[in-house]
């Protein structure tokens, strides 16, 4: 890594060099929303919240400014359902009323 750097001129990362971009993990942009993590994801992979991975399985990054556009701050503060599927059924066990599940489609 160290001679691909020194090849391509790219300085060594700093703790906080992201932060300083106004650039976001997943966590941070979770902790500014006031979310858990998994409904930032959802909102990636809904479209909703812009965001970008250098290489597959990498960090989300995700721009500062993009928590304040409306579509993200409408989506979290409606607390939409997980998902707008129309085959959603209501899970009625005793000890978790309301609780919703999605339902499973054929394996194959």
């Amino acid at each position: 890594m160290r001679s691909q750097r020194n090849i391509h001129g790219i300085a060594v990362y700093r703790k906080g060099e992201l932060r300083q971009r106004g650039g976001l993990v997943l966590q941070e942009a979770a902790e500014q929303l006031e979310v858990d993590p998994w409904r930032v994801r959802r909102l990636i992979g809904d479209g909703i919240l812009p965001a970008c991975q250098v290489r597959e399985g990498g960090p989300w990054l995700i721009a500062e400014t993009a928590l304040k556009l409306p579509e993200v701050r409408t989506a979290v503060a409606g607390r939409a359902p997980l998902t707008p599927d129309p085959n959603q059924q209501v899970l009625c066990f005793p000890w978790c009323r309301g609780v919703r599940i999605m339902r499973q489609s054929p394996v194959g």
